[in-house]
């Protein structure tokens, strides 16, 4: 008799439905909010005028700003809402500075005259100015060409990506479904359940792992209600986190997270590579290195895919599993990178011209998005969305696989550990059911939340263009 699948947890549909419309229903609202008087707070500061409007801003000089905001006596000013803010300007510093040759009210748009009024206005903060410049500038190869390659860089390798594994989705997706259509693969019986598993993951890995998800999370949910600040939902969700200073803490908090988690596996890799008594492998069956039989298996893949050969067989790790390793590493570059350009912006300016500032906030703005959209759609299908795993895998959680799971998706790394007699060392207990409960709740609302974030940057950036 053929198995019927588990049915799904109703509170399970409920999250995943809710994901799937929150984003239409939080751009809705959001919008309409904007538009009416009772709107929450704005989230970003006030966009920068552009050349044109920069023309019919008052004549308002430097130096007369500067009469006042260097003055040694008043090197604070307080808020409408009580909070102290710094007016100090260090004349020698802002004149050797790259906004010393502009003019401060071209950012500081809202002062009219000089003295202006109390309460102060917003502060200015580098993303908002830099990213309508890095904007105006992407395409303008002949005075920008440092920004349009840039630019061109990161178009092209956001549309390489997914048209890559968006393609590989949707073939894998067709010829599982066929396969377990026609009864074969590996499909669990509910009524009965393995009683072996395999240790896949390890207590520590799986808490790194955890701090990992929801540290970048929270940098997606800030990060998108800042780079998308001028459509309504964006300011409907920084009211809900409690404003721009809130959310800045929130974002910078995540991002020391993840800097952390991120040197502290290197130094854990680094000293496992060191105590390895025998030597380590670099292109063994345990290394995470790729190497040429991945690429060899990507073909094999694809030409399963096609119907045209069996399905591969795999070691330790899979090529997809090397690329979801391998790529927070360029991530880490190049968004922690620019990040720090623009959380450090005096450091930055003193060592680089003004124009680095807009090619770092295009940058991390373009990684931003892939990394998120990458993470929660193709990550996700990967390890939960696909037929053999839908409607989640539980493994991050509990650790551990059925046996017969693993010997079909690791069948090679299987055969190794069996024929050199370490295979008992991995083999445990099934978890037990409150365990298992606990893991679908957390994976799922992990996947509730990761979707839902990726409809709020999917729609801000369709929104965004059009």
């Amino acid at each position: 008799m053929p198995v019927r699948p588990r049915p799904l947890p109703r509170w399970f549909v409920a999250l995943l439905v809710a994901a799937l419309t929150l984003p239409l229903l939080l751009g809705r609202a959001g919008t309409a909010n904007a538009d009416t008087p009772t709107a929450p707070p704005q989230g970003p500061a006030r966009s920068p005028p552009n050349a044109t409007e920069l023309l019919k801003l008052p004549p308002i000089p430097n130096e007369r700003c500067l009469h006042c905001h260097t003055d040694e006596n008043q090197k604070t000013s307080v808020r409408e809402d009580g909070s102290e803010i710094t007016i100090y300007i260090d004349r020698e510093r802002f004149e050797r500075s790259v906004h010393g040759h502009q003019p401060c009210v071209g950012c500081h748009n809202s002062i009219k005259r000089a003295a202006h009024e109390i309460p102060l206005p917003k502060s200015i903060g580098c993303v908002q100015c830099h990213l309508k410049t890095a904007e105006a500038q992407r395409d303008d190869f002949e005075n920008y060409p440092e920004m349009w390659i840039a630019a061109r860089f990161m178009s092209a390798l956001i549309i390489g990506v997914f048209l890559f594994f968006w393609t590989h989705m949707l073939l894998w997706s067709y010829r599982e479904w066929r396969e377990r259509k026609a009864g074969i693969g590996y499909r669990p019986d509910p009524a009965h359940p393995p009683q072996v598993y395999f240790r896949r993951v390890s207590l520590g890995w799986r808490l790194v792992h955890g701090g990992l998800a929801l540290s970048v999370m929270a940098l997606v949910l800030t990060g998108t209600a800042v780079l998308f600040g001028e459509q309504g939902w964006a300011q409907y969700i920084m009211h809900l986190i409690g404003g721009p200073k809130v959310a800045a803490i929130v974002h910078r908090v995540a991002a020391i997270t993840l800097i952390l988690i991120f040197f502290g596996h290197l130094g854990a890799v680094t000293w496992t590579i060191v105590r390895a008594s025998d030597g380590f492998r670099w292109f063994g069956p345990t290394s995470m290195v790729p190497n040429r039989r991945d690429i060899r298996d990507i073909g094999r893949m694809f030409a399963w895919f096609l119907g045209r050969a069996p399905r591969p067989r795999f070691g330790r790790w899979t090529y997809w599993e090397k690329f979801d390793y391998w790529a927070p590493f360029w991530g880490m570059a190049v968004v922690g990178t620019s990040g720090l350009m623009l959380w450090f912006p005096q450091v930055t300016a003193s060592v680089l011209p003004g124009w680095v500032f807009n090619i770092a906030t295009i940058v991390h703005a373009d990684e931003a998005v892939l990394a998120a959209v990458f993470i929660f759609t193709v990550h996700y299908f990967n390890a939960h969305f696909r037929p053999e795993k839908f409607p989640m895998d539980i493994v991050m959680v509990t650790g551990a696989v059925p046996l017969p799971e693993f010997k079909h998706e690791h069948a090679l790394e299987y055969e190794r550990l069996a024929a050199s007699g370490e295979l008992a060392r991995y083999l445990v207990k099934p978890p037990t059911e409150r365990a298992q409960r606990i893991g679908r709740k957390i994976t799922g609302w992990l996947i509730v939340i990761g979707l839902i974030l990726a409809g709020l940057v999917v729609n801000g950036f369709v929104a965004k263009l059009a």
